[in-house]
């Protein structure tokens, strides 16, 4: 027999997959910083390959946020390379594809571009900035994309 559960939760999330493109293929190593409310408390996930012998986790970090319906204030990634991005009012009961942009030597530190489609019609704009210890980063510094569920 096999058993569903058809109940709704009621509650919120965001799922957040990486991709890395200098640090390694799939962001193990990168640490999310998720705070849902200004100066409010926050979650942090990393992504890990596996912590058991023959076994591996789950690549996808998963943030609960309760019966929340409004925008989430900040999420902030550092990926293994060095490289923080930092974005804002990110929708709730979203699933994102974060790609780890790649820096060049040259220019300039600071780019505002950012993009996340959500599951359904449709799309949003999400505020965002990455920082990185490189002299030049090509844009567009942040590429998200929407990942089907």
């Amino acid at each position: 027999k096999l058993y569903r559960n058809d109940l709704p939760s009621g509650h919120g999330y965001l799922t957040i997959e990486t991709q890395g493109t200098i640090s390694n293929r799939d962001g193990l190593g990168t640490f999310l910083t998720l705070i849902a409310d200004q100066g409010g408390p926050a979650q942090t996930r990393q992504i890990i390959g596996g912590s058991n012998y023959l076994s591996q986790s789950e690549l996808l970090a998963h943030f609960g946020v309760g019966n929340r319906s409004e925008p989430l204030h900040r999420l902030t990634v550092q990926w293994p390379s060095g490289i923080q991005q930092d974005f804002f009012d990110i929708p709730v009961n979203s699933r994102l594809l974060l790609v780890e942009p790649i820096p060049e030597p040259g220019a300039c530190a600071l780019v505002v571009v950012a993009v996340v489609l959500l599951p359904g019609p449709g799309s949003q704009f999400l505020r965002g900035r990455t920082r990185c210890d490189w002299q030049k980063c090509r844009t567009p510094m942040v590429n998200l994309a929407k990942v089907k569920t």
